[in-house]
């Protein structure tokens, strides 16, 4: 390795590691590299490089979730070689969403390989949720990659009625809530989370809003 270094405002500086054995390990690079290769006085520059590990980026779509969206995991990230991840299987075992991938190569290009995987998860019921990715190469035992949480929350909804009627601003969130899934015969429940209104004045308002968190079943 031959390394011409400036610092600053000094001249560039020449350092040479001269013809070392080894390179099984490529693309990682470990050596000692010098002006004066290393005799009397000298200056000497340790070099410990590799790229990123094989590790998986995680997006998940949409990025707020609630219990009526279909729901998406994009993994994506730099390989360190050409046998990137591929044909992935999703399972779910409670809160744990597991997305293992493979790749049958045997042969992989030592070069630095963007790669990107969608995976559908689905609809969820509201709770926090832990993705874990995995990889097995050519059949090999399966590495974690990465893993990351995210919660699917229950939507709001807000029902207003402008003759400070209670039920019908009930009824009229609650109406929102099931025009927002469009499947039939699925159960619907709620919770009254937030009561507000407005009362006299110079106008003489009388209205009342009603809020309700929902999930589906």
């Amino acid at each position: 390795m031959e390394l011409d270094l400036k610092v600053g405002e000094q001249p560039s500086q020449h350092f040479d590691s001269g013809l070392i054995p080894g390179g099984s390990g490529f693309p990682k690079i470990q050596t000692t590299i010098s002006m004066n290769r290393q005799y009397c006085y000298d200056r000497v520059i340790v070099v410990n490089a590799a790229p990123e590990g094989r590790i998986a980026q995680f997006e998940i779509i949409p990025p707020h979730p609630t219990p009526a969206d279909d729901i998406s995991i994009r993994l994506f990230g730099t390989w360190p070689d050409s046998c990137v991840p591929q044909d992935a299987k999703v399972s779910i075992a409670g809160r744990e969403i597991r997305i293992d991938t493979f790749n049958p190569g045997r042969v992989c290009l030592l070069v630095l390989t963007p790669w990107s995987l969608k995976v559908s998860i689905g609809q969820l019921a509201a709770d926090t949720y832990q993705a874990v990715a995995t990889h097995s190469q050519a059949g090999g035992p399966p590495q974690e990659i990465g893993r990351e949480g995210f919660t699917v929350a229950a939507p709001l909804f807000t029902g207003r009625d402008e003759t400070g009627n209670f039920q019908r601003a009930l009824e009229d969130a609650i109406r929102q809530a099931q025009s927002a899934v469009p499947c039939c015969d699925r159960l619907l429940t709620y919770q009254v989370v937030d009561i507000r209104g407005q009362l006299g004045g110079f106008a003489g308002l009388n209205s009342i809003e009603v809020t309700i968190q929902a999930s589906w079943e």
